[in-house]
């Protein structure tokens, strides 16, 4: 998983160095650079902001704290489980708030799947706030069909192919609210014999109502990553008709058609269907 290491790297901001206290239990603490949701009524708000996770070997010691403007919220003595899933924090009988007003209900917050995805819905009588790491990563299930003929010509749901991250812009968001993201995918495989190529999508809008996330757009031209923040445009694979949707914190149905022309300007257009996964695929293969 070493494309999700390294992207995915950036939205941890800071991983501390594990301290001790004088009763030997030991904690770990890392920032996560996040997109909060606040919907009241029917009006939605988009900020940047950062979460930041206690871990702590003590019972029911560890701590969430959220960044909400100038303000921080923490909630101290929680209980952390783990499951097929990931990490799940919850209120104990000695659960204690700072900054936050009344202790939420629901009170969810996640870091689940195979790149350890950020996710919290915190619920208030007049408003709830939902959360998402700016960067998210997926594996998926990939098909993929030659579009003048019907013909599949591509399935896989191989773990080293066709990795993706959602990167949300949160520089456009706190510059002039504007909603992009950039979609990048580690070992890109969408063709039969195809070299598997780490690339980017560069700035798609995207829009969330509700508890749903979706980004389209009519055409873009993929870039090759090369290392560092280096990227080169690939004109000879336009992409086209993008749009993408899902869950908060959930799976996202991704299509779009992508035309490869070959050494003699021959040009056969392919439609690809990706449903991307925070977990792994009970079937996938090494």
């Amino acid at each position: 998983m070493k494309f999700f290491g390294t992207i995915l790297a950036g939205a941890a901001l800071a991983m501390s160095v594990t301290s001790c206290n004088t009763d030997g239990d030991s904690t770990q603490t890392q920032n996560v650079e996040v997109l909060n949701i606040t919907t009241t009524g029917n009006t939605q708000e988009l900020e940047v902001g950062i979460a930041q996770f206690v871990v702590s070997t003590a019972t029911d010691a560890d701590q969430f704290a959220l960044g909400m403007g100038d303000e921080t919220w923490r909630f101290s003595n929680l209980k952390r489980t783990m499951g097929q899933d990931g990490y799940t924090w919850k209120e104990t009988a000695t659960t204690q708030l700072t900054g936050c007003p009344t202790m939420p209900s629901p009170f969810t917050v996640r870091m689940t799947g195979i790149a350890g995805n950020t996710y919290y819905k915190l619920g208030f009588t007049d408003k709830s706030i939902t959360g998402i790491a700016l960067a998210t990563g997926y594996v998926s299930r990939t098909t993929v069909i030659n579009v003048e003929t019907g013909e599949q010509v591509l399935y896989t749901s191989e773990i080293k192919k066709n990795q993706f991250i959602v990167e949300i812009i949160g520089e456009d968001i706190k510059k002039d609210k504007k909603c992009n993201l950039n979609l990048l995918i580690g070992g890109a495989s969408f063709i039969d014999g195809m070299p598997a190529m780490n690339m980017r999508f560069k700035s798609i809008p995207f829009k969330i109502e509700g508890d749903m996330l979706s980004f389209e757009t009519a055409s873009l031209i993929p870039e090759l990553v090369q290392g560092g923040n280096s990227f080169a445009p690939q004109e000879r694979f336009p992409i086209s008709d993008l749009h993408a949707s899902g869950t908060l914190g959930g799976p996202i149905t991704l299509e779009f058609d992508c035309t490869y022309k070959d050494k003699n300007d021959v040009e056969t257009k392919y439609r690809v269907r990706s449903q991307l996964l925070g977990v792994l695929p009970s079937s996938s293969s090494n």
